[in-house]
């Protein structure tokens, strides 16, 4: 049976929104996408998938954009099954410099704030259709990210969004499920876009050297990380690492 799916942060490709909301689109299920922008392959996606695919534009803090979001899936697919928690404020290419208190606002509103404003906005629908909700969270949110500045706002912020998800969880019950998957380093348009090849190589042998497996999470595990928390009827409040051991073996 379809579903719909409400992703944010899906603009981009690769990117774990972009890519999760093609696998469901594959799949047969109806998804509306949220991004301040969008790649060229949204076109041809658009075409593909016209009947089943949503597009709306615009920053996810807004409560307009928020709005039409929900409006979206619900007058084009009379409901919502699945809201992905996706957007994440961008990252800042020198990891040294000062944090301001901006910055700091910049990381909990678009990790903890908006996903909370969302959620509620979809809890009606969501109860209806004894949906779920899945928060992305980070592996930076369970154990301490490098003593940077600009991680450590990102860690913290994170790890409020996974007692959010705790919270959440029992708020919701017993209609709506509530987890988040958290993923450490892997590959993706962001990453490519907002980091130098020094720093990227430097991350990603870091992070293959001293994780578990000693490897990179492939991005296709992630998306069906979600399909897994969105398709099982019995886990809520839970927060599932899928980042090669890396939450429990990474200095």
């Amino acid at each position: 049976m379809s579903k719909t799916y409400i992703i944010t942060g899906a603009g981009h490709f690769p990117g774990l929104g972009a890519n999760s909301a093609k696998y469901f689109l594959e799949k047969g299920h109806n998804v509306v996408v949220n991004s301040r922008s969008f790649d060229n392959d949204w076109d041809e996606l658009n075409k593909l998938y016209n009947s089943n695919l949503r597009i709306v534009s615009g920053d996810i803090n807004e409560d307009a954009v928020q709005d039409q979001l929900v409006d979206t899936a619900v007058n084009s697919f009379g409901g919502i099954d699945v809201l992905v928690n996706n957007a994440a404020p961008a990252t800042k290419n020198n990891y040294n410099e000062n944090i301001t208190r901006e910055d700091w606002a910049t990381q909990y509103n678009l990790n903890v704030v908006v996903p909370f404003e969302l959620s509620m906005k979809c809890e009606k629908h969501l109860r209806s259709s004894h949906g779920n909700i899945i928060m992305v969270g980070s592996r930076s949110g369970l154990v301490a990210p490098r003593p940077t500045p600009q991680d450590i706002a990102y860690g913290t912020s994170k790890a409020a969004m996974h007692h959010l998800t705790t919270c959440l969880s029992v708020f919701f019950s017993p209609d709506v499920r509530v987890n988040a998957l958290v993923p450490s380093f892997f590959y993706s348009n962001r990453l490519v876009r907002d980091k130098s090849d020094e720093v990227i190589n430097d991350i990603s042998t870091r992070f293959n050297n001293r994780n578990l497996l000693k490897r990179s999470i492939d991005m296709d595990d992630l998306v069906k990380g979600i399909e897994f928390l969105a398709e099982n009827n019995s886990i809520t409040g839970q927060v599932l690492p899928i980042c090669n051991g890396a939450s429990v073996n990474f200095a």
